[in-house]
């Protein structure tokens, strides 16, 4: 399933919905705008605003570990609003 104007591979299982999504891999889901490509994703949300400014807020890998942040990794993810601190307990902003 595609939609917009994204970039994959043809039949390849994938899921993207969302624009200027990237994938080289098989059977991944790619939801939002903007992402960066990652081969060993299963699930991502893009966040970017442009070409020049691409990246990933939220990527689950194969191996089933949650990432959160801007470049994949961290406990902190940035919004519009404010800057999100996560501890392993609470979210406190």
């Amino acid at each position: 399933v595609l939609k917009s104007n994204n970039d994959s591979p043809s039949f390849n299982g994938n899921i993207m919905l969302g624009s200027n999504l990237r994938t080289r891999k098989e059977n991944q889901i790619i939801l939002g705008q903007y992402n960066v490509k990652d081969d060993d994703a299963l699930f991502i949300l893009g966040g970017g605003t442009s070409e020049d400014d691409r990246r990933n807020v939220l990527v689950v890998d194969s191996s089933g570990t949650l990432h959160l942040g801007e470049n994949g990794g961290g406990l902190n993810m940035v919004t519009k609003e404010e800057k999100i601190k996560f501890s392993k307990s609470k979210i406190y902003g």
